[in-house]
């Protein structure tokens, strides 16, 4: 059923302060809530979707692109379907539309907000409630967020089994100083045509006036797979529109992939909810 409801949610969500919830709110049950903590000093939020069960569930995070919010990976992508396999998913909303991601050009990054420090807190609010499977947590982003992936598998790795980042590739300055506590898969994905990052890397001119210069496509992938240890040269398959470059045989099971969309520009790419659960399940 198409989610009309959620695009109407999603246009005033922005312009509608949400209503203030306790962190000792009630246990969360099946189905979608608005859940809110104090971080900071601030409010912030998630919309969370919650399956059926009393398993463990996978836990999946998303975050949205600057100038969006949390409900535009509602409705711009599937990844609602992943709750019908079982994982939770949790789209967080950014400060100001925005995530401290490393970089200092964007209104999170200013205000020096600790979003590392907020995924953690929304983690633990989570299993606090909810069932979740610890050895299954994915940070999933796009552009803005799909660096806040990156950034969170440099500093978050104990707390995470994979990142996602679409449309967003590894910032050099941020590759540095980037020590992962422990080695975690990571599935990129990727556009040949995105003109905001481009494929083969150079310089990002931020929407904020800032900027930074960018690992490519290839390279970054190369890097997360020299920090996982992987034992194995890359492998290509794939041909047309898709194809995949993967490196094997990493430490702690790990894998280390990049998806390229050959002619895809800068938007979530579709069909994420599949692309997603080779790391998720």
């Amino acid at each position: 059923m198409k989610r009309w409801w959620l695009v109407l949610v999603a246009a005033i969500v922005p312009l509608i302060p949400p209503t203030w919830s306790s962190a000792a709110s009630t246990p969360l049950g099946p189905g979608a809530h608005w859940v809110y903590l104090s971080w900071q000093g601030r409010q912030r939020s998630a919309y969370v979707e919650i399956p059926s069960g009393s398993s463990p569930h996978p836990l999946v995070l998303v975050y949205h692109g600057a100038t969006d919010n949390a409900m535009t990976g509602v409705t711009r992508t599937n990844l609602p379907e992943l709750v019908q396999r079982g994982a939770i998913v949790a789209f967080l909303q950014g400060y100001q539309n925005s995530w401290s991601d490393g970089l200092a050009d964007n209104p999170a990054s200013k205000a020096k907000v600790d979003d590392v420090g907020f995924t953690k807190a929304i983690i633990s609010y989570l299993e606090a409630r909810l069932p979740v499977n610890h050895s299954r947590i994915v940070a999933v982003g796009f552009s803005n967020g799909a660096l806040m992936a990156q950034y969170l598998g440099c500093r978050l790795a104990s707390m995470l089994s994979a990142i996602v980042p679409a449309e967003g590739p590894m910032p050099v300055s941020i590759a540095a100083s980037c020590h992962p506590a422990r080695p975690l898969s990571v599935l990129s994905i990727e556009g040949t045509s995105d003109t905001v990052f481009p494929y083969n890397g150079g310089y990002f001119s931020s929407i904020y006036g800032g900027g930074a210069e960018m690992k490519g496509a290839p390279q970054t992938t190369a890097f997360w797979a020299s920090l996982d240890h992987c034992a194995s040269r890359s492998v290509t398959k794939g041909s047309g529109s898709v194809y995949t470059t993967r490196y094997l045989r990493c430490r702690n099971g790990t894998t280390v992939s990049l998806r390229t969309n050959v002619g895809g520009v800068h938007v979530w790419p579709p069909s994420m909810a599949q692309i997603v659960s080779s790391v998720v399940f």
